[in-house]
């Protein structure tokens, strides 16, 4: 338990910018715990809204593409032996940025639909900027992570962080037209 706390800790320090992938081990064991709970935290984030065999689908591929992408953009520039790292950074930091967005996503859904004349409800605004909070956070660690691992420009760090926020959205759209949000 004491190691688990000590790695979100270390994840937690990287989505402050405080600490980078590198500094954490290249293990295997790790990765594949961060990767689980990384689906397990996004299962739950998803169930707030979808079904659960949605958001199990939906929890499963974004996992896949997040693996997917590190390996390509590491691949491109020749840096596969950060993989280990650069990926257990990302779900780790995706971890922390998860639970923090359950109890805000959980706080919009409660509110409801009533809208005023404008198609906004009143109440929903500071749940709502929060989530456009934890959104922007959330690029500028992907970025910051890819800028680390690739040795790139800050502009080429953000620019990867929102192809793959563009990829992601564009794959759970996909699912979603597919019938996985029955």
């Amino acid at each position: 338990m004491q190691a688990l706390l000590h790695y979100l800790n270390l994840y937690f320090e990287i989505a402050l910018f405080r600490r980078a992938p590198q500094d954490l081990p290249a293990s295997s064991t790790l990765l594949y715990l961060s990767l689980l709970l990384y689906a397990v935290v996004s299962f739950a984030a998803m169930s707030v809204q979808l079904p659960r065999d949605s958001a199990m689908l939906q929890a499963l591929a974004d996992t896949a593409l997040m693996a997917a992408f590190t390996w390509g953009v590491l691949a491109f520039r020749s840096h596969q032996p950060r993989f280990p790292q650069t990926l257990c950074a990302l779900a780790g930091t995706g971890i922390v940025l998860g639970l923090i967005a359950i109890p805000v996503l959980a706080w919009l859904l409660r509110l409801g639909d009533p809208a005023d004349a404008n198609g906004v409800t009143p109440a929903a605004v500071v749940p709502s900027l929060l989530l456009l909070f934890l959104m922007g956070w959330s690029i500028a660690v992907v970025a910051f992570i890819f800028r680390h691992a690739l040795e790139v420009s800050r502009g080429i760090g953000v620019s990867l962080a929102v192809a793959y926020l563009v990829l992601s959205f564009a794959l759970s759209n996909l699912l979603l037209a597919l019938g996985g949000d029955r």
